[in-house]
């Protein structure tokens, strides 16, 4: 492999020790490089499909569970669920829905977007799915992953054309409502838009979902791509790729200090591989880019700390 992108989500202040003394220790060593601001452009950076302010997900996803995205305009709608409090309303992640919950949302989706020019394709499975045009419309859209834990009111779809699809978004919510406030999905989130037949769209099949181009996806979007093994060893024995992106939990992945980081800065540093680049996105967002030079002097470093 010749680039390896490490990207870490953590959401909470607390990290690893020694998964905290080696970013540390990576950070001092590397050349600085722009966090990006959450994991959609996190993931679009490292493939190079998109600047980190337009993120095509949508068409990406859609193409790799087998819809046909050659042509047309698509967005992503994922339910969500909509928390009330006294200090306004925040986005959260819907739990698992069941599957009549999941037809539920599909089916009051479907209703709202005809009069929009607009189709809906279902998910296989946990409700939301995609929505096709023939053409963009004029508004843009923020990723769920950038709103989650947070109000939504700042991050609507907004522009010329943003009122008939916020409009569209009001009577789902008005649809999916109950007076309990139990129901796991309360609401919709629309994020990703992207010309399907847009270069760096990937065209593997979907049992190929995690191949983009010449690289290989693990840990992301939407459980799509698939889960990264419990060592960076099993992988690299697994891959034949030139370059390879994992998006790893910081907060749940144990020992991912030993298991993923530690084997590839000494990999690193014996030309195995010919560059690291490591994303920490959530909580203290930071990256940078590290050599076999770098690795060297990362390795020294942590063990110092350590």
């Amino acid at each position: 492999m010749h680039t390896l992108t490490l990207i870490l989500q953590t959401r909470y202040a607390d990290v690893q020790p020694d998964l905290a003394a080696v970013l540390a220790a990576c950070a001092r060593a590397g050349r600085p490089w722009p966090p990006p601001a959450h994991l959609s452009a996190a993931l679009c950076a490292s493939l190079h499909l998109a600047d980190a302010g337009h993120c095509p997900a949508a068409p990406i996803l859609a193409r790799a569970s087998g819809l046909d995205t050659r042509t047309g305009y698509w967005l992503r709608l994922d339910p969500v669920h909509l928390d009330i409090t006294l200090h306004g309303p925040t986005l959260q992640p819907a739990r698992l829905l069941t599957p009549a919950e999941a037809d539920r949302f599909n089916a009051e989706a479907a209703a709202i977007l005809p009069p929009l020019g607009a189709h809906f394709h279902p998910a296989a499975s946990g409700g939301g799915g995609w929505v096709e045009l023939e053409r963009p419309p004029a508004m843009t859209t923020t990723p769920l992953d950038a709103v989650l834990g947070r109000s939504p009111i700042p991050h609507l779809p907004r522009g010329e054309g943003a009122r008939d699809w916020l409009h569209a978004l009001h009577h789902l919510q008005m649809a999916l409502h109950d007076d309990d406030g139990r129901a796991a999905a309360n609401s919709g989130w629309l994020w990703g838009g992207g010309l399907g037949g847009a270069a760096g769209v990937p065209s593997a099949p979907a049992a190929d979902i995690g191949r983009c181009g010449d690289a290989e996806v693990l840990g992301a979007w939407h459980s799509l791509f698939p889960a990264p093994p419990a060592h960076l060893d099993v992988w690299l024995t697994t891959t034949q790729q030139a370059k390879g992106v994992c998006v790893l939990d910081a907060d749940n992945h144990t020992n991912l200090a030993e298991t993923w980081l530690l084997p590839a800065l000494r990999r690193l540093r014996h030309l195995q591989l010919r560059r690291l680049i490591l994303i920490q996105i959530g909580n203290q967002p930071r990256a940078c880019v590290l050599g076999p030079w770098q690795a060297w002097r990362a390795l020294f470093t942590a063990s110092r700390i350590g």
